[in-house]
């Protein structure tokens, strides 16, 4: 029996085994009232389960690289292989925004390691760097616009705010723009850019 967390209070919301396909993308959590995608988060967890294993095989060697030529690279390989796999399915369905994130970092980080053994193309590690670049740039920009909203902080401080949100608000369209011209040159056009 397989168990289903609620990503938003962690309460046991159901084993799969009692959910049907027409409720699997939208389930509602009992404690919290929440709506959330079972499928979204079993993809999710079973890609972050993967890279753990992947970045602990890995760490289990760390005076000696991983040779190319090994079982231990194989599986370790595998292993973010799956992790890469288990993440881009969850990213379409619905998942939380704190998700969002950790899941972008986590593919981000898959894409450096296969650039520098030369397993993915420059332009594919990219697409996950400025999404994390975009998703941290509108973070930043969300939270200026809360605290300037809220009237925090001294006039300097207020001034510098308003710069920097000014800043954010030229660049965060450039990376939207960046961001589908790399999903059309590697076809990635079943992941849309998250919105907030």
């Amino acid at each position: 029996m397989i168990t289903v967390l609620c990503p938003y209070c962690a309460a046991e919301v159901v084993a799969l085994e009692e959910i049907d396909d027409a409720r699997i993308d939208a389930y509602v959590c009992a404690e919290c009232g929440r709506e959330f995608s079972v499928a979204a988060q079993l993809a999710y967890e079973r890609g972050q389960l993967y890279y753990q294993a992947a970045v602990e095989i890995e760490q289990a060697a760390p005076r000696r690289r991983v040779k190319e030529d090994t079982p231990v690279f194989t599986d370790m390989l595998r292993n973010y292989q799956l992790a890469y796999s288990g993440l881009r399915v969850a990213f379409q369905f619905a998942l939380p925004p704190l998700y969002q994130e950790i899941a972008l970092e986590i593919l981000a980080d898959i894409m450096q390691r296969f650039l520098k053994r030369d397993l993915v193309s420059p332009l594919e590690s990219s697409y996950w760097t400025s999404r994390v670049t975009a998703w941290k740039t509108d973070a930043e920009y969300t939270a200026l616009q809360h605290k300037l909203r809220a009237g925090e902080g001294n006039f300097l401080r207020r001034w510098r705010w308003r710069m920097r949100r000014n800043q954010l608000a030229r660049v965060l369209p450039k990376l939207r723009v960046r961001i589908a011209e790399l999903e059309r040159g590697i076809a990635f056009t079943e992941l849309p850019y998250p919105q907030r």
